[in-house]
């Protein structure tokens, strides 16, 4: 379908009940005549080209429980009446034009599941009133402009399993250290936010947590080894950071941890043998830190992607290794990723939101296969030489897209190509985008409302409405939602190498030729 929104829908179909129009190339403002649809409960006109502030003729739909029009090109301020809808339950206006801030009036709309206002260019502070929404679920503000901190009264938010603030360069702050009273979190994003301080040991408490991408910011202090108490998290983004001390051995009880991102930090001592032989693990990147002794195999080439480059490890090639070798951290990227969503969300997570990663260096990258989940956006680390690359089958990827990335983001999240919405823990996750990071979840309306099929990409809050994470994200998206995959050697060094062989093949024949004419001569 294209062309304008016909005026003529609000005054001939009064009992309308869902208006779905999505994925389509409309264009125009929306009609004033919707103010005539008193009945409408679901309205999904997401990835149009819808132009124009938000109509208020909308804030007369009193029955409105889905509000979704994302990946549009909305302009000007959210208004104030979306507040006085009290039965919305989803708002979903990610990947558009939006600017000013975040209305505090939104607290009104009390039956919020789901907010998604990623990749738009919101700033100021995030309203302490927020706090206020007994039912959210899912809240996606990646890649804006948007300041912090985190407010003190989103610790009252007992229903949230998505949170996703990740490139807004502005935020700053420290980590929250009330994330541990919301027990049910799936996905925490905060990747790319300037960040500083250290991280809270208290994250470790979250036993529903399944992603967490705090990458790309200036954190210090060691790495809590009350993580590794994290029984259901897939996906841990800590790259690009300034944290010390030693990789703790508790991370090894991390039974489903598939992506595990600690490059670009100033980490010392041993690597611990145990962590390649994670059972579910296919990105371990311990990149560029200053981590000594031995390097521990890689017990699984062909599904493990390893990258260990930059360290000055035993037994591993290409390892520069002068005299107090400092790693120094890396300056946070500010490029945001493309949002959804989702890191999921991306309802949230999302995911995020998606800038294109560095290549990853090919001296230390065990391949991996097709499968393997894409890192966070920011997380590639700078090439190296392509001499320690395990050998890839012919099935591995030439590239991937970083929560890097969470990305972790973004931040893309793959953002970040986009974090991807969080996965079961009994699978291998899957990363779109991001952490985020995935096929988008359908997102409907409540069952009485025939839902539509959602173009957003973020995760779903609960049983009763799935709502689907943003592609960048931010995705939360989570969700431009962001492995690093080694680049392959290079055609000159390639054409060398075969040169090489085919010079000692062809000395062998020829003294095998040479043998066997003196046999018959004699």
């Amino acid at each position: 379908l294209e062309g304008p929104i016909p005026e003529w829908i609000g005054s001939k179909f009064l009992k309308l009940v869902n208006l779905h129009l999505a994925t389509n190339s409309l264009n125009g403002s929306l009609p004033s005549t919707l103010s005539g649809l008193k009945s409408l409960k679901s309205l999904d006109l997401g990835s149009n080209h819808i132009v124009g502030h938000l109509s208020s003729s909308l804030q007369h739909c009193k029955d409105l429980e889905f509000l979704s029009i994302p990946t549009s090109e909305l302009s000007g301020p959210i208004p104030e009446w979306l507040g006085r809808l009290t039965k919305l339950r989803v708002l979903e206006l990610f990947t558009n034009h939006l600017s000013g801030t975040i209305p505090a009036s939104l607290a009104g709309a009390s039956a919020l599941e789901s907010i998604a206002l990623d990749d738009n260019d919101l700033s100021g502070p995030i309203p302490t009133a927020l706090g206020n929404l007994p039912n959210l679920a899912a809240f996606y503000v990646a890649s804006n402009r948007l300041e912090g901190p985190l407010p003190n009264s989103f610790s009252r938010l007992n229903s949230l399993m998505y949170l996703d603030v990740s490139y807004n360069r502005g935020f700053g702050g420290s980590l929250p250290t009330f994330l541990d009273r919301l027990w049910l979190l799936e996905s925490v994003a905060f990747e790319n936010c300037d960040l500083t301080g250290p991280i809270p040991p208290s994250l470790g408490s979250l036993n529903l947590l399944v992603e967490l991408f705090v990458d790309n910011n200036r954190l210090s202090g060691t790495i809590p080894a009350a993580l590794g108490n994290l029984p259901a998290l897939n996906k841990l983004y800590l790259n690009r950071n300034q944290l010390g001390g030693s990789i703790p051995g508790e991370l090894c009880k991390l039974s489903y941890i598939y992506n595990l991102n600690l490059a670009r930090n100033q980490l010392t001592g041993t690597v611990p043998a145990c962590l390649p032989k994670l059972p579910r693990i296919t990105l371990l990147d311990i990149s560029h830190n200053n981590l000594t002794g031995p390097l521990p195999p890689n017990p699984r080439p062909s599904s493990l992607h390893f990258s260990y480059s930059g360290n000055c490890l035993d037994s591993a090639p290409d390892q520069d290794c002068p005299a107090n070798a400092t790693s120094p951290a890396a300056a946070p990227s500010s490029a945001a990723p493309s949002a959804t969503p989702s890191s999921a969300p991306s309802a949230t997570p999302s995911s995020a939101p998606s800038s294109a990663p560095s290549s990853a260096p090919a001296s230390t990258l065990a391949s991996a296969p097709s499968s393997t989940p894409s890192p966070s956006p920011s997380s590639a680390p700078s090439p190296a030489p392509a001499s320690a690359l395990s050998p890839a089958p012919a099935s591995s990827p030439a590239s991937l897209p970083g929560p890097a990335p969470l990305s972790t983001s973004a931040p893309a999240r793959s953002a970040p190509a986009s974090k991807s919405a969080p996965v079961s823990t009994s699978t291998p996750a899957s990363t779109s985008a991001p952490a985020s990071t995935s096929a988008p979840a359908s997102t409907s309306a409540p069952a009485s409302t025939s839902a539509p099929a959602s173009t957003s990409a973020h995760a779903s809050p609960s049983a009763s409405l799935s709502i689907a994470p943003s592609s960048t994200p931010t995705a939360n998206a989570v969700q431009q939602q962001q492995q690093q995959q080694g680049t392959p050697p290079s055609p000159n060094k390639a054409a060398s190498r075969g040169e090489e062989k085919i010079e000692v093949i062809q000395a062998a024949m020829a003294a095998c030729i040479a043998t066997m004419l003196l046999v018959l001569l004699w």
